[in-house]
């Protein structure tokens, strides 16, 4: 990118990395009942994007494939998604050992 070639040519002895893990951004989200903003991290907001053009609730292999997160960091974003005090997913299985086959839908309020 542009920055990265600004700061290679300012710092020569430093390299430049990003972690994708911190970051973070706001999704406004337009709903039945009103517009929200989302303060999500990158993961989480990737995870949301999935169902933009889902035609109904996807599993979990599903959006794990979508973003191409690994499966075990993609069962706790959507689980952070879901369990947390503003819930935004929903899960069709009550028990918290999701399977990659655990359905997840979009709660919408």
């Amino acid at each position: 990118s542009a920055f990265a070639e600004f700061y290679a040519g300012k710092h020569s002895n430093r390299r430049l990395s990003w972690d994708t893990a911190l970051a973070h951004c706001l999704v406004a989200a337009r709903l039945p009942l009103g517009a929200k903003d989302l303060q999500l991290s990158a993961h989480q907001a990737m995870a949301l994007l999935c169902f933009n053009d889902a035609a109904g609730p996807l599993s979990l292999l599903e959006v794990q494939e979508r973003t191409g997160v690994e499966l075990e960091a993609m069962r706790r974003i959507m689980q952070s998604l879901a369990c947390g005090k503003h819930r935004v997913f929903y899960f069709n299985d009550s028990s918290l050992s999701y399977s990659c086959h655990t359905i997840i839908g979009l709660i919408i309020v």
